[in-house]
């Protein structure tokens, strides 16, 4: 096992930055025939957004999808952190298995190009409350410095910026664990699960999300009652493999749609 701020993490887990986990940093892409998403349907977007009440997140970058772009960056950052050095070797074809896409040239061009998409982006983390040493940490970083190729076609170097070390040491960060996310057949269920887990640095038994935060569209067709429908089955499928307890929609006080959610 690798120990990592001073937490082990185990085969399918790393130490992600609450910066990086699923929030406004990662939503679902909408595609038209549900296949590798096209490029065409990314833009770059600047925005800010506080992660948790005492830090504040700035991103300018390409819109980065939940469901293919996390579980990538997920794979990269777990390598580097059991390798133990920011000059990660990578196997594309090994990146296409884990992420349990098929082994062809156009997938391993795909991954290839993301990877890249990575290292135009910038993310700056800030403190505005004072941490213990009165100070307030900022670290401004791309995700990926740049990604060179060695003697074949599919082995590669990523080359992490020592500042996402920082990330991980001077602000939150969470083990997330992508071995049951492996398991989930459907499409809406990896998308709560990626949710859930992102949420759980806050409450660790139970959450309760709005229901805009589960609120994806995988198509460009789909209708808000199939979205719905689609939820449904996906908490279904979580509460079936153990990974969920139960949940509840419910509407608040202030009208917003909610899930009630009990994790243990």
């Amino acid at each position: 096992m690798t120990k990592v701020k001073g937490l082990y993490i185990r085969k399918e887990e790393c130490v992600m930055p609450s910066a990086l986990a699923h929030s406004r940093l990662f939503g679902v892409i909408a595609t038209e025939n549900n296949d590798v998403k096209q490029k065409t349907k990314q833009k770059r977007t600047k925005f800010v957004f506080k992660r948790s009440k005492d830090e504040v997140i700035r991103y300018d970058g390409f819109r980065l999808d939940l469901k293919r772009d996390y579980p990538l960056l997920h794979i990269l950052l777990k390598e580097k952190q059991r390798q133990q050095t920011n000059h990660v070797q990578v196997n594309l074809n090994k990146i296409l298995k884990e992420l349990g896409i098929q082994v062809k040239e156009k997938n391993r061009d795909d991954i290839l190009k993301r990877i890249k998409d990575f290292a135009t982006c910038e993310l700056s983390v800030s403190k505005i409350i004072p941490d213990k040493n009165g100070t307030y940490p900022e670290v401004i970083t791309r995700l990926i410095l740049e990604i060179r190729k060695l003697d074949t076609e599919i082995d590669f170097v990523v080359h992490f910026p020592v500042d996402i070390d920082d990330l991980v040491s001077k602000f939150y960060a969470q083990i997330v664990d992508l071995a049951d996310y492996k398991k989930l057949k459907r499409q809406a269920s990896k998308g709560i699960y990626l949710t859930i887990r992102s949420h759980l640095f806050i409450s660790k038994k139970r959450q309760k999300l709005p229901f805009t935060k589960f609120s994806m569209r995988y198509n460009d067709s789909q209708t808000e009652k199939q979205i719905i429908q689609d939820l449904r089955k996906g908490f279904e499928e979580l509460i079936n493999k153990g990974l969920i307890k139960s949940y509840e929609k419910y509407t608040a006080d202030n009208g917003k749609e909610m899930y009630d959610i009990k994790i243990m």
